[in-house]
């Protein structure tokens, strides 16, 4: 399968390095979400999320199905599908690239996350802990505080971190990542479009390689991760080559010897 055919929902299981690589990063869900299931990871996960965007729009939440689903047939239904998106055919509420983390956090596979992306927006996690409604600076959002509480606990929140970039996450919050982390598992959480600095589709601006492979040595190796994913998000890396490009320098930091 041509992972970069517009019609793909492409993505590889690496069991021996507990591992999965997706062209779209929806289909992280389902992968933490099965190793739950599997028993591979335990509830209340930690995460950390390496990408230029969020990723936290909170309409996840609403997907029909999502807190019942029990089986990976369930869960494949509740993504959006490039068919889907190609068609037009977007009648229901489905997880998608930027509402896939909340749900997991709904359903108890995840308990904490520490979040490092350089996007400039106010995280969902600090308007929820805010006093005033009307404070939330994006139109991404269409459900009230009191819905959201009724799937994620205000604690919860409290147990989300940001960071813009890695350096700032070292500084801040690795100590507080490794408190956290102590006797939990550990997902590891990749977007490669956050070693694209540039938000124009048309012009990226990657980092220099040196510096990739500086941070995915550093992250591969900051613990003992139970499980990794891994998204290619082609259009945001500036392109399919762009997107191999950094797949490739991931699987030579990672040892990786089939993609």
């Amino acid at each position: 399968m041509n992972k970069y055919d517009r019609n793909s929902d492409w993505k590889i299981h690496i069991p021996e390095k507990n591992m999965y690589i997706m062209k779209d990063h929806s289909w992280a869900f389902i992968a933490w979400e099965l190793e739950r299931i599997k028993g591979s990871i335990r509830p209340d996960a930690v995460l950390l999320h390496l990408d230029y965007h969020l990723d936290d729009v909170a309409d996840g939440l609403f997907v029909d199905g999502i807190m019942t689903a029990k089986s990976e047939d369930d869960l494949f239904k509740l993504i959006r599908t490039r068919e889907e998106l190609n068609s037009g055919n977007m009648t229901t509420s489905k997880i998608c690239i930027d509402n896939f983390i909340w749900p997991s956090f709904a359903r108890g596979t995840v308990g904490s996350m520490f979040t490092v992306a350089p996007q400039q927006q106010q995280d969902l996690a600090t308007w929820m802990l805010s006093d005033d409604d009307g404070s939330y600076q994006r139109e991404d959002i269409e459900n009230n505080k009191q819905e959201i509480l009724g799937f994620i606990s205000e604690q919860k929140f409290k147990s989300v971190y940001r960071s813009y970039n890695i350096e700032q996450f070292k500084e801040s919050h690795l100590d507080t990542f490794i408190k956290c982390s102590e006797d939990k598992s550990k997902i590891l959480d990749i977007d490669l479009d956050y070693f694209n600095k540039s938000q124009n589709l048309f012009a990226p601006d990657l980092m220099p390689e040196k510096e990739i492979r500086s941070i995915l040595h550093d992250v591969m190796k900051m613990c003992k991760w139970d499980l990794v994913t891994v998204a290619l998000s082609p259009i945001y890396c500036g392109g399919d080559e762009k997107a191999e490009y950094l797949l490739k320098i991931f699987a030579d930091v990672t040892e990786l010897e089939r993609i």
